[in-house]
């Protein structure tokens, strides 16, 4: 086990590395192994070399198969095939597309597309595209979904759209042996069931994964009682089959020994089987990384039993980490691989010396059910913490009941209907009607465990808290006589405890959400959000999915106070999601805009309040929505912020024009030297005048832009003028967030969260 553990080690720690070094690095390395295998006592080290190698190996294709910059930003032709299943978007859909061999000389093994308009597709259809692409990228944030990381990981190379061309042409379908036509024809045949059926959504995901339709409203439900693990194919999912499969292949080798005696027919016959049904369900399910950690375990579980050798449950967990990241080394970077060993590895330790009941044993069968789901509770808060996500106090109640109905209600007959689509039509939908009415069972369940939910709470992460909840879950999860077991409750506790340590009086992050704004103004007791950024499609906006986990993140709980800066769509897309993901109070606005749950005002000149040491003045617009002026809507009706704390000073203007500039300038309202300004309408020509930057002379300027945003901002004579002031220039798009951090009334710290977490695979900043 430690031999496995330590090559897993070397793997995975190559994944941090900012830069690769030079491929001939794998020279000695490679020696280093050999040599190091021949001590017996070294070959832990022997075999953590080899990790390293193969983590180098494994990066050096990657990078190779990544978007070459001369192909980025062109029309480019290329003909390939449809893999996955293609998703449904609101103006068209999103594709992956294998190039042809001729293609993939230049271009990487796997293209992400977006297709507006364009034909319906599916698995297998061939096509030839005209398209412009780029290499992956994705925003970088604190808490944020690292959607880079998980584009590499799945291989994907570029990310593009298909361009309005008369040469595009797409037709043929994939093999009938194809596993993605038979997802896409599973995906159809409940497609078209979803007249009679309530929880479509739910049965594509638990036969197919395709989670696409089940709407933010319901991962939040799932999320609250932590049953999100019932949509993952996954270890409960597998093994259930796993298992179905064993007791078929052990009824069809009684009577293949009833026929003619065959020695160990039963036994064979039951591995057989259960590994063709495991292996069939993962392939449908696309063979996620939870679904690779449970097939390659149901493997590795068989091969002990065809071996009649006992293999301690540790090395056969070891052996499947160290394949799945054999298989794929950034698998170390996805929060659902540490989950899901976590959850493994936490009930192994809590069932160690324990006896297993049967499942018709009543009461104790009962309780092991309730004891099993504490278990993963306490064994997963630490890689909670680490991964800066909530635990869901309920989990326990929630699984206890929807794991075995799920189990032995909702998937076999899902997979009975499925089977016997082609076969029995009626039978077919007997058994589809029969699985939909046991989940609505377990939803209204769900529903009602979630209104019993008080807030999830982020968890804390300093290092010595982390320590004394492993501790304390090492101590819970022990042995039943284990000594002084109560002190792990004591060791957990630390993890809900407020933050320690003095708080800087002035925290203020410019937010990476592409082309758009949000900006998070913290004091030690309050907390400002001015803009929610943009609202990307209908399952992506910035409120929902970045500014908020970032909030959770950092452990705030409320918005004090929103201000929306006016009504464009990558200022206020997110702010109604926001609103409805984090409690908060009064919502200051440039324009008039109905918000469902909100306290809403408009912004006007002179509005001015101080928290804690920091001093908050709306300078503009000087005059409210019903009032007459010379603005009128848009960019112009933008909140101006000024924030003051001792001797600094931080502008926020939104979307202004030249025409306020001078208007603020002629009044008075702003004037220099400024410590930082997030400027105007994304460095736009239209705004950031002469006048204005030589009036403000602001030390920090920070451009809030897209990745090779359509609109080239920030302008390069914007850039300039400032540049020749003497500001330190910063960009999201380059830099991530940026985060600035005032202990006193001296120059802040500035954080640019791209270059703290660089890894490897990250493009060059342009």
């Amino acid at each position: 086990m430690l031999l496995m553990l330590a090559a897993a080690g070397g793997i995975a720690l190559i994944g941090v590395l900012p830069a690769l070094p030079p491929p001939w690095v794998l020279i000695p390395l490679s020696v280093l192994a050999v040599v190091l295998w021949l001590a017996p006592l070294l070959r832990a080290l022997a075999t953590f070399a080899a990790g390293l190698g193969w983590g180098l190996a494994s990066g050096y294709l990657l990078l190779a198969d990544q978007l070459q910059p001369a192909a980025q930003g062109r029309d480019i032709n290329v003909t390939g095939e449809i893999v996955g299943l293609p998703q449904a978007r609101e103006t068209g859909q999103m594709l992956l597309l294998r190039p042809d061999a001729a293609s993939a000389a230049t271009l990487p093994s796997l293209i992400r597309l977006s297709w507006f308009g364009g034909p319906p597709l599916g698995t297998g259809d061939r096509c030839r595209l005209t398209v412009r692409l780029k290499a992956p990228r994705g925003l970088s944030n604190p808490g944020g979904f690292d959607y880079h990381t998980w584009l590499v990981g799945q291989g994907i190379g570029a990310t593009g759209y298909v361009r309005d061309s008369p040469d595009n042409h797409c037709s043929g379908t994939a093999t009938a042996l194809s596993v993605g036509r038979w997802r896409q024809h599973l995906g159809r045949f409940l497609a078209r069931e979803s007249g009679q059926l309530n929880h479509v959504a739910f049965l594509q995901a638990l036969t197919i994964g395709d989670r696409q339709a089940i709407s933010e409203t319901q991962w939040q439900v799932l999320r609250r009682t932590g049953t999100q693990h019932l949509m993952a194919i996954s270890g409960l999912h597998i093994g259930l089959v796993a298992t179905l499969g064993y007791l078929l292949g052990g009824l069809l080798g009684r009577v293949l020994v009833l026929c003619r005696p065959l020695s160990g027919a039963v036994r064979y016959t039951s591995v057989a089987s259960s590994l063709s049904l495991a292996g069939v369900y993962a392939a449908l399910a696309g063979f996620s990384l939870p679904t690779q950690r449970a097939l390659v375990m149901v493997v590795l579980v068989h091969i002990c039993l065809l071996r009649r050798r006992p293999v301690p449950i540790f090395h056969i967990l070891s052996l499947t980490l160290l394949l799945v990241l054999l298989w794929s080394p950034l698998a170390a970077h996805s929060a659902g691989f540490w989950l899901s060993f976590g959850a493994v590895a936490a009930l192994l330790l809590g069932f160690c010396g324990r006896r297993l009941v049967a499942t018709g044993r009543g009461w104790r069968y009962l309780r092991q059910t309730v004891w099993s789901q504490w278990v993963v509770l306490v064994g997963l808060l630490v890689p909670l913490s680490c991964l800066g996500l909530p635990a869901a106090p309920l989990a326990p109640l929630a699984n206890t009941v929807a794991i075995p109905l799920v189990s032995w209600l909702v998937v076999p007959p899902l997979l009975s209907a499925c089977l016997l689509a082609d076969i029995a039509p009626g039978l077919s939908r007997a058994a589809l009607a029969s699985a939909d009415v046991a989940f609505d069972g377990v939803w209204r369940y769900l529903l009602w465990v979630d209104a019993l939910a008080p807030p999830v709470q982020p968890l804390a992460t300093g290092p010595v808290v982390l320590m004394l909840a492993l501790s304390g879950g090492l101590l819970l999860l022990g042995p039943r006589h284990l000594p002084l077991r109560w002190l792990g409750l004591c060791c957990l506790l630390p993890l809900w405890l407020p933050p320690t340590g003095d708080q800087p009086p002035l925290r203020i992050t410019v937010l990476d959400v592409g082309q758009g704004l949000a900006v998070v103004i913290a004091t030690p007791g309050r907390t400002l959000v001015y803009d929610a950024g943009p609202r990307f499609s209908e399952r992506f906006d910035a409120g929902s999915d970045i500014v908020a986990p970032f909030l959770q993140h950092r452990r705030i709980r409320t918005i004090d106070r929103l201000i929306v800066s006016h009504g464009d769509i990558d200022h206020s897309g997110g702010a109604r999601a926001l609103v409805a993901a984090v409690p908060t109070g009064l919502v200051l606005a440039g324009e008039a805009d109905p918000m469902p749950g909100a306290v809403l005002s408009p912004c006007r000149a002179g509005t001015s309040w101080q928290w804690d040491a920091v001093t908050f003045t709306l300078l503009a617009p000087a005059l409210a929505w019903d009032e007459a002026d010379n603005i009128g809507a848009g960019n112009d009706r933008s909140c101006v912020l000024l924030v003051e704390y001792a001797e600094q000073r931080i502008l926020l203007p939104g979307d202004i024009s030249v025409r306020s500039e001078v208007k603020l300038l002629a009044a008075g309202s702003v004037a220099g030297p400024l410590s930082v300004l997030v400027a105007p309408h994304h460095g736009s020509n239209t705004s950031s005048s002469p006048a204005w930057v030589d009036a403000l002379q602001p030390a920090f300027v920070v451009f809030s832009t897209g990745y090779g945003n359509r609109y080239r901002h920030p302008h390069a004579a914007v850039v300039e003028r400032y540049r020749a002031g003497g500001a330190v220039l910063l960009n999201t798009a380059v830099t991530g967030a940026v985060e600035f951090v005032w202990h006193a009334d001296t120059a802040p710290a500035v954080i640019r969260y791209r270059q703290r977490q660089r890894r490897y695979w990250f493009a060059e900043s342009p």
